[in-house]
């Protein structure tokens, strides 16, 4: 798998939709606790590492792991909530996507 992470926008091949996604995802992301959301922010719209995120968090890096796991669930729940379907290229994205470490062997600490 690629090091690069998708950011979580819909389709680019689909420019009608990707403005009404995008607010979609951000209003989804804001329904998320704090503690999620920071994570979140962090490794995925950040791209930091685990260490560097624990770091600038002042967490463990075992919990941003596991903030970073339970923060993708959430969000998929809140997307899906808000109308958008694991068929829609947003939820795809986020049901992919491999751990902040790389390596699913690492989640399960």
């Amino acid at each position: 798998m690629s090091s690069a992470r998708p950011l979580l926008v819909a389709d680019a091949g689909d420019h009608d939709q990707r403005p009404m996604d995008r607010d979609v995802v951000r209003d989804a992301l804001l329904s998320l606790p704090d503690c999620l959301r920071l994570v979140m922010v962090e490794v995925y719209l950040r791209h930091r590492s685990v260490a560097d995120v624990a770091a600038v968090l002042g967490i463990s890096p075992g919990t941003v792991k596991s903030r970073s796991f339970h923060g993708l669930r959430a969000l998929r729940e809140a997307l899906l909530a808000r109308g958008l379907r694991p068929r829609d290229e947003v939820c795809r994205v986020i049901t992919r996507r491999a751990p902040p470490s790389g390596s699913a062997a690492d989640m399960q600490e």
